[in-house]
Order: C-alpha cells, then sequence, then structure tokens
C-alpha cells in the first residue's frame, strides 16, 4: 500500500483525476483479492491451526477470530483512502479518523464486552474499522476530490467494498450461531472472486 503514495502525491498535485482513479481501482483489486481471499482460504481452518500452535491450552474463540478478520479486510479496504488523506497531507482528516477510531473502539470494548465477552472487543474493533476506514475516508476522499472537481464512482466504491462486506455478513452469521459448512464457504469465495 506504502508503494502507491507516490502515486497519490503526483497525481494529486497535477490533478490527473483519472490516474487517480486508476490507482484506487487497481489498489482494491489486487490487494482486495489477496487479502479477502486469503480470508476467506483461511478461516475455515483457523481453529485447528490454532489448536496445533497452541497445543490445545489456549481457547480459540472463533467470533473474536471472524471479527478481527473482517477487521481486517475493512482496513485494506480502506488502506487507499487513508494514504491519499495522508499523502495531501490533510491533517485534520487524519486527526478527525484517528480520534473516532479512539473513541468507538474504547466505548463499544466497554459495553459490548459484558454484553458478549473477548467476541464483544472484536465486534467494537471491527465497528470502530468501519467507521474509521471505510465511511469517513471515503468522504474526505471525496471531499479533497471535488477540490479540483473530481468525485469517485458511487457504483465503483460500492463494488470494491463487496468483498468486506460479504465478510462483514459472515461475521453477523456466525455471531447468531449459523454455523458454516462447505458450501458456504464456496459461495462466499466465489462471490468475492467474482
Amino acid at each position: 500500500i506504502n508503494s502507491i503514495l507516490p502515486d497519490f502525491v503526483r497525481y494529486h498535485a497535477e490533478k490527473e483525476k483519472e490516474k487517480l482513479y486508476s490507482v484506487f481501482n487497481a489498489n482494491w483489486f489486487f490487494s482486495g483479492l489477496v487479502v479477502n481471499l486469503g480470508l476467506i482460504i483461511v478461516i475455515p481452518f483457523a481453529e485447528k491451526v490454532f489448536k496445533i500452535w497452541t497445543r490445545g491450552i489456549i481457547f480459540f474463540d472463533f467470533n473474536l477470530f471472524i471479527c478481527l478478520a473482517a477487521s481486517i479486510s475493512v482496513i485494506n479496504f480502506g488502506a487507499g483512502f487513508y494514504n491519499y488523506i495522508y499523502s495531501t497531507n490533510n491533517l485534520r482528516a487524519v486527526s478527525v479518523i484517528t480520534i473516532t477510531r479512539v473513541i468507538i473502539l474504547f466505548s463499544f470494548s466497554y459495553f459490548l464486552s459484558g454484553l458478549m465477552g473477548l467476541s464483544g472487543i472484536g465486534m467494537a474493533v471491527l465497528i470502530s474499522e468501519i467507521f474509521s476506514s471505510m465511511i469517513l475516508p471515503y468522504f474526505y476522499v471525496q471531499k479533497i476530490l471535488k477540490s479540483f472537481n473530481g468525485s469517485l464512482e458511487i457504483k465503483t466504491s460500492f463494488t470494491a467494498a463487496a468483498s468486506p462486506l460479504i465478510i462483514i455478513i459472515l461475521v453477523i452469521f456466525s455471531l447468531y450461531g449459523i454455523e458454516f459448512n462447505f458450501y458456504f464457504w464456496g459461495f462466499a469465495l466465489f462471490l468475492i472472486i467474482t
């Protein structure tokens, strides 16, 4: 992701909107494909690997794991946004995003850990990342792009967000006790690839 920072800086300074969009799209496609496919492939085997690794001494909390896995997917989606904001030296946006992340993380951790235990902290991480890696950065990027009559296409952004959203749906199913089988994972893998 950091390798695209010079491209963001150059294309922003030259106000080359189309090239900026290309960098966002390429980043979403390549990093999204690698990260999200990796997550979907690893999730079914995570508990077995964890038990072997820890020799069964430490309890594996699947709900905590899947919340953190979904957080990784969300962070990956928003990394391009955040790096673009950072490359434009928009310190106000970076500060608001960081403060929002901390406030949501700690307040939701406090409330959800009492309701859900350790899984509640994982859910708090996921909620904080949805706001601070997806929602807020998207609006700040749109604001920056509007300064030179640019705008990310909503259709492209939602298409790129589909993979993290699929994984978030898996989290919701998991938290409600819906058990996953081979066909379910195959379907999720198919959706992420397409």
